[in-house]
């Protein structure tokens, strides 16, 4: 695994053949977050719609230590630093091999989970929504699970914040993972280049 600050590289194969690679459409930055804003609004109003139904009661956690900003702050970043790793250990080789790069994108605000040889594409399919089922539902399922008891009460704030920042996180997993699933046919072979997704039969 390597990590990697600004520019997303670039797959030699794919640059040295661009007549062999179609690359996967969709809307670029800033046009991105026409759809983004309102995928997360829909996420997040889901998540809480379904841990007011385990009987969490609360539309965002609010007690303490969660009411303080440096808090807040610290904890979501910590969440999308786990969130990409997530990503890294659904790839080839649990994401070890140095061919998988983390990276972050300042420009953009953007973090990112790669791997620079060809994969599947249901394998990418299980890479992109990774984080979600992990940091987004398999909170709720341990609220569901123990959240009558002593421990579920100790534990529902924090399972809580988790579940919904992560669902706003994952809000461009879910909309990347919607147009792999419709433009690329499950026998394609995929690459990463540049911060985009290419494909061949």
């Amino acid at each position: 695994m390597q990590f990697r600050w600004g520019v997303i590289p670039t797959d030699p194969d794919v640059q040295s053949n661009p007549q062999e690679w179609r690359a996967i459409q969709g809307p670029n930055f800033p046009g991105l977050f026409v759809y983004l804003f309102p995928t997360a609004f829909g996420v997040l109003i889901c998540l809480n719609i379904l841990w007011l139904l385990a009987g969490a009661g609360l539309l965002f956690p609010l007690q303490r230590p969660w009411n303080h900003i440096f808090t807040h702050v610290v904890l979501f970043l910590t969440i999308i630093i786990i969130h990409e790793l997530i990503h890294a250990i659904g790839y080839p080789d649990r994401g070890l091999s140095r061919k998988t790069i983390i990276g972050f994108r300042p420009d953009l605000l953007m973090a990112y989970a790669h791997h620079y040889s060809p994969i599947s594409r249901n394998r990418l399919l299980f890479v992109t929504i990774l984080p979600f089922f992990i940091l987004s539902l398999l909170p709720l399922v341990i609220f569901v699970i123990f959240g009558s008891g002593f421990l579920g009460q100790i534990l529902s704030t924090g399972l809580l914040f988790v579940s919904l920042m992560n669902g706003v996180l994952s809000a461009g997993d879910l909309l990347g993972a919607i147009m792999v699933f419709r433009q690329i046919p499950p026998s394609a072979v995929i690459r990463f280049s540049g911060g985009k997704v290419y494909w061949k039969l």
